[in-house]
């Protein structure tokens, strides 16, 4: 990082000095096509730090969500609660996970639990959905 940061320092000292000296023409078209790679590499390097930190803010939030829902003895109504939250989560970031949202709906899909029909009063099968979509959470949680 301080690396980086050197090297941008000492190009935006030579593009100013590009404006401080009388240069021939040849001189000064080689300073505007570095200054526009300058800018170029600047901004892809500045684009790929949001993406990281944007990936970087997501994991914290999902230890976040798994820090609270950490009771695997609770009452079938957390665990309800806990579903939501889980697949809100996901929902929320299908742009970066789409596949892990994918996975969600279909586990929901295949117990019934959109439908809004016994399946919430089902011990079994909220302990069961409640423990996929935690694990789709754990796996965006993981950091490397």
């Amino acid at each position: 990082m301080v690396v980086s940061i050197i090297g941008l320092l000492g190009s935006v000292a030579s593009i100013i000095s590009l404006f401080y000296q009388e240069l021939s023409k040849m001189t000064k078209c080689f300073h505007i096509v570095y200054l526009l790679i300058i800018f170029v590499i600047c901004g892809f390097y500045l684009k790929e730090q949001y993406e990281n930190k944007k990936i970087k803010d997501i994991e914290l939030q999902a230890q976040e969500i798994l820090k609270k829902t950490n009771n695997t003895f609770a009452a079938d109504t957390e665990k309800c609660k806990w579903i939501l939250e889980y697949y809100s989560f996901l929902e929320k970031h299908s742009d970066l996970y789409p596949k892990s949202f994918e996975i969600a709906n279909k586990i929901l899909e295949a117990n019934q639990i959109m439908s809004y029909n016994d399946s919430f009063s089902n011990s079994y099968i909220l302990s069961d959905v409640n423990g996929k979509l935690r694990g789709l959470v754990e796996g965006i949680a993981v950091t490397k």
